[in-house]
């Protein structure tokens, strides 16, 4: 049985539906971040008191945050029951598991994903969940091998005459490719649009680190027979995809397709017939991130300038600087907020003025900062 078409919201080019979470007589309804690269159910630490799951392990660190092995809760799309069999369940010691931008309490990872047939429908802004081997939608058939513990999708796209194997990631609001692989387009492509830093929604993570990855544009790239123009790439150091990633892969990796790409698209993961289906056959990425050419890290009361891009308005460049405090855009108090609000207020259309507060050495002053394409 499928379960009802569920209204997709996007946030920070990343997937989000409500679902109901049930445990004995308690039932909490609860969006729910939606992660093809991910690797087990997730819920905040408020949602598990709600629902009172039962500790099922010891605790441990990752990534700075503490999980702990619970009990699996029912999950629940109206009536129709999604099963978690043989999908740990961890609690994250935060009010929420969501990315920058969206405060989810629960996220949803691949080894969910493999028992159905998956429609991820961006601009119709819907996803559906429907029975292994049901009929896929027409469109191009792309071959996406599955690893069978992980859960992981791989795709291959062509690039500059290279075929590159890539994760199927909608849990990152960006492509990402190695850095080592940046360097060998970098020689052969000088012309590729390239800047220092990460910026918009290449920007993930809100370290002081993401000032010195790079980011590229590629005018074309082939996924099967669809046709990406102008996509997006933001670097990982070399390793992360060809070791780490790709020890959870059919076959080797060196980035991931993510949301900045799968926006554009309706595309459903046959996991039966490890083939995925996508519509349209060709896609125009848009000349994103348009934005103040802005990276920031946390610091302070809220975000620092990490960098200023080698792209921004010369504007820009001259009146800001590493380790600015971001107090306001416009009315928007930035104080407290965090990185999505702060990249979303920092953001906008090419050529539109931001009233940008910054304070330097306590010191607080407002700048005119125009909003550039930051890969032109």
């Amino acid at each position: 049985m499928a379960a009802p078409a569920l209204p997709l919201l996007i946030v920070h080019n990343r997937p989000f539906v409500e679902l109901r979470y049930s445990r004995q007589d308690q039932s909490v309804l609860a969006w729910t971040w939606l992660d093809t690269g991910g690797g087990a159910v997730i819920l905040a630490e408020p949602l598990v008191r709600a629902l009172r799951l039962e500790r099922a392990g010891e605790s441990f660190m990752e990534e700075g945050s503490q999980l702990t092995p619970v009990a699996s809760p029912a999950v629940y799309a109206g009536d129709l029951a999604l099963p978690l069999h043989g999908v740990p369940t961890l609690m994250i010691d935060r009010p929420s598991v969501g990315p920058a931008a969206f405060q989810a309490p629960a996220f949803l990872p691949a080894r969910f994903f493999r028992q159905f047939t998956v429609t991820f429908d961006y601009p119709g802004r819907e996803v559906h969940l429907d029975t292994p081997g049901a009929a896929a939608d027409a469109g191009a058939v792309v071959e996406a091998p599955v690893h069978p513990q992980s859960a992981f999708v791989r795709v291959e796209l062509e690039i500059a005459g290279e075929r590159l194997g890539f994760l199927l990631d909608t849990g990152a609001s960006y492509s990402m490719i190695s850095s080592a692989v940046l360097e060998r387009w970098q020689a052969a492509r000088p012309d590729w649009p390239v800047t220092r830093g990460a910026y918009g929604c290449a920007q993930m993570l809100g370290g002081g680190d993401e000032a010195f990855l790079s980011m590229v544009r590629v005018p074309e790239a082939r996924l099967g027979d669809v046709r990406l123009r102008n996509a997006g790439f933001v670097t990982r150091p070399a390793g992360v995809f060809e070791r780490y990633m790709s020890a959870q892969m059919t076959a080797p990796v060196v980035g991931a397709l993510a949301g900045n790409v799968l926006r554009h698209l309706r595309f459903t993961m046959d996991y039966g017939r490890q083939r995925l289906h996508v519509q349209p056959r060709v896609v125009e990425g848009r000349q994103d991130p348009q934005s103040a050419g802005l990276c920031l890290r946390s610091g302070g009361a809220g975000w620092v300038v990490a960098r200023v891009a080698d792209s921004a308005h010369p504007t820009t460049r001259a009146q800001v600087s590493p380790g600015d405090e971001v107090v306001a855009v416009g009315d928007q108090c930035l104080e407290g907020s965090d990185l999505g609000e702060a990249v979303n207020a920092l953001s906008g259309a090419p050529g539109e003025v931001l009233a940008v507060t910054l304070r330097r050495e306590g010191t607080p002053r407002r700048v005119d900062v125009p909003v550039v394409a930051v890969l032109p």
